[in-house]
């Protein structure tokens, strides 16, 4: 019994890793569309600018058109089964969304994946024109004005768990007990960490609750976040 355990334990883990390395695939591949219909949209919008042009240049635009209809044609797609659309919603957005279904390995099942993919369009007007960019952070509910703000840039430091209940951070709070990464009580002497704009205790370093996934965006695109606190102050 310990041995099919084991056994079953090891499919399950090969059938995960084998659907991990898919979507990574998938979603590069993605990415690289997103890209190539981005840049392609320049020089359509070209060709449609020019009200007089000649058959060479429908040519090229006839040329562009068909290149990214072909784009998602090679080996990789031929296994990933799915549907595959372009969201014009947005001005100035090239925004690429996958849904598919991958088959595991294990237990004969299948999942359904959506991937997506969005970037700005180049449209060969980015170096006169003026954006407003702001900083945010994966989970964060507001956005900053500058990268060096204080609750971006923490300052981390060790201590043991014993010591962090009398400590306090930068505002006068109390630490408490990250939901992420403490799932029960630790000991006395464990090794906890602390960020002094923070009000909670990790027990790792990579936890998502005290790293700080830096995105630089414009600020058009969080209008339903408010300000930093500290930041941004006008």
């Amino acid at each position: 019994m310990a041995l099919t355990v084991f056994i079953g334990m090891v499919l399950f883990m090969v059938s995960f890793l084998i659907m991990v390395s898919t979507q990574f695939s998938v979603q590069m591949k993605l990415n690289n569309i997103a890209l190539i219909t981005a840049k392609s949209k320049f020089y359509v919008q070209l060709a449609d600018k020019v009200t007089d042009y000649n058959d060479t240049l429908k040519k090229i635009k006839t040329e562009i058109e068909e290149n990214k209809n072909k784009i998602t044609e090679n080996d990789m797609w031929n296994k990933v089964k799915g549907s595959i659309y372009e969201n014009n919603g947005i001005d100035d957005v090239t925004d690429i969304r996958l849904n598919y279904v991958l088959k595991t390995s294990f237990l004969d099942r299948t999942i359904a994946i959506k991937q997506r993919s969005m970037v700005r369009d180049w449209t060969g007007s980015d170096i006169t024109k003026s954006q407003n960019i702001v900083y945010i952070t994966q989970n964060g509910k507001v956005y900053h004005l500058t990268k060096e703000c204080s609750h971006l840039a923490l300052s981390i430091s060790s201590t043991s768990y014993a010591s962090v209940k009398g400590l306090r951070n930068n505002y006068g709070e109390k630490y408490s007990k990250c939901g992420i990464c403490v799932t029960k009580k630790p000991e006395s002497g464990t090794k906890v960490f602390i960020a002094e704009d923070g009000n909670r205790y990790h027990l790792s370093l990579t936890c998502s609750g005290i790293v700080r996934n830096i995105i630089a965006t414009d600020k058009e695109s969080v209008t339903n976040m408010p300000a930093c606190s500290s930041c941004g102050k006008e």
